[in-house]
């Protein structure tokens, strides 16, 4: 009596496991992918040299139906493009640049380690510090405000809607 208790409970718990696994289902995304801004983040640091640089590190969060984003290995074509506005006469216009070799634009790894379907999370990008030597060659004043434009690219050229950071100080005296 006691064995079919135990056989009667083992099939109502798979049964239930069952109902409620079939109940979630993978989400559904656009094939383009969907970006919204996190987070931003400014450190001031030393860099191997001993030189005074600022580390900006930007968080968006993610979704893409086909998970087809970032880039595989050897891939070097940009997929993260980011523009930058300054703070001049009260409004946030875009810089531009003296020197067309510099650019915040980047690539990241492949996110999909399943290889297809919806994906979502959390991509975190870094630019290489920006010495305060460059920012005396670009004109950059001191305690400077900046944001930035946001969109990336999948590997089928589907580019993600466009969002801004929130505003940050760079070239800050200490």
């Amino acid at each position: 009596m006691k064995k079919r208790r135990y056989i009667f409970l083992a099939i109502i718990s798979i049964y239930f496991t069952w109902v409620v696994s079939s109940c979630i289902s993978k989400p559904e995304f656009a094939a383009e992918p969907a970006i919204e801004f996190d987070r931003i983040s400014v450190d001031r640091v030393l860099d191997i040299l001993g030189n005074v640089t600022d580390s900006v590190t930007i968080s968006i969060k993610f979704q893409d139906g086909d998970g087809d984003l970032g880039a595989f290995t050897g891939d070097t074509a940009d997929n993260f493009f980011v523009e930058l506005f300054q703070f001049r006469s009260g409004q946030f216009v875009k810089f531009t640049t003296p020197d067309t070799s510099l650019n915040f634009n980047g690539v990241f790894p492949d996110l999909n380690a399943e290889g297809s379907g919806p994906i979502e999370g959390t991509l975190i990008y870094s630019f290489p510090s920006i010495r305060t030597e460059t920012y005396r060659r670009l004109g950059i004043p001191q305690n400077d405000v900046w944001k930035f434009q946001v969109s990336i690219k999948d590997r089928a050229g589907n580019i993600s809607n466009t969002i801004f950071t929130d505003s940050i100080f760079v070239n800050v005296t200490q």
